[in-house]
């Protein structure tokens, strides 16, 4: 029991002091560069992280429910980052329009997530369960979880068309960071 869970929460929290490594990588090789999309989504990770751990170690729904918040922070910010990051590499503007759409969206996201406890939008019932000495939470999606999916699948599908575009089309960028982008877009 406490074996299996000091193994659990010790997977989340290695992975929490990766993303801490990489944040102050990130920082420390491009100090001359505008980074700033990297920056936040470095930062979302991080924090997701965190929230992943705290998930796991959670002895009541409150401490999970704040974990979980964590998580949604970075859940809903990461893709967007990711899509504007991949936007500045590809050398395309990023309309204000959709700049301003993507955070919108994902601020809406956010606010049914962080209010998951408190009405039944966004999950229509939310509990603790625990196996392997480790805690997870119990959804059932609401009406409002769509949102998510809407988020996430629109951020996904707006990066990789920017890829492929760049890849076949744009000829400012080298084939090889295109390549490199698609693959990483891959992993993710």
């Amino acid at each position: 029991g406490e074996i299996n869970m000091l193994m659990g929460a010790n997977i989340y929290a290695v992975a929490f002091v990766a993303s801490i490594v990489m944040l102050v990588l990130l920082l420390i090789v491009s100090q001359n560069q505008n980074i700033t999309y990297y920056l936040l989504m470095f930062v979302m990770i991080m924090i997701a992280n965190m929230g992943y751990y705290s998930v796991s170690v959670a002895e009541s729904i409150e401490a999970a429910l704040m974990g979980h918040r964590l998580i949604y922070l970075g859940a809903v910010f990461v893709p967007v980052f990711l899509l504007f990051s991949t936007m500045k590499l590809c050398h395309f503007e990023i309309p204000r329009w959709l700049f301003a759409a993507l955070l919108t969206l994902s601020c809406v996201v956010l606010y049914f997530a962080f209010s998951v406890g408190h009405n039944d939008a966004y999950y229509k019932n939310i509990s603790l369960g625990k196996e392997k000495g480790m805690t997870y939470l119990i959804k059932e999606y609401g009406p409002m979880h769509n949102l998510f999916y809407v988020l996430l699948f629109g951020s996904l599908l707006l990066t990789v068309g920017m890829i492929l575009y760049s890849y076949f089309a744009k000829k400012d960028v080298p084939y090889r960071v295109t390549f490199y982008i698609f693959v990483v877009e891959l992993i993710t």
